[in-house]
């Protein structure tokens, strides 16, 4: 902070690149549920599994996991 005031920077190229990323895995994870996107599903590599295996006991779909859309929207467009 810099007298009072907080300094806000813009995101680099590396950064947005990560939070791009980000975003395009949980949208091909939502693709594999359909869009119906559970509270919790299992971790694994893209490149160990063609698709995410659902977590047994996982609410589907969960709010908060959809809400989540909003953020990835606001993630893209910064």
């Amino acid at each position: 902070m810099r007298g009072g005031a907080e300094v806000v920077r813009a995101p680099g190229a590396a950064e947005r690149h990560e939070r791009h990323s980000a975003v395009a895995g949980m949208l091909a994870a939502a693709e594999a549920f359909d869009y119906r996107v559970p509270e919790l599903h299992a971790g694994d590599a893209a490149t160990d599994l063609p698709r995410p295996a659902p977590y047994p006991a996982a609410c589907r779909p969960q709010a908060w996991s959809a809400a989540a859309a909003v953020t990835a929207w606001d993630i893209l467009r910064a």
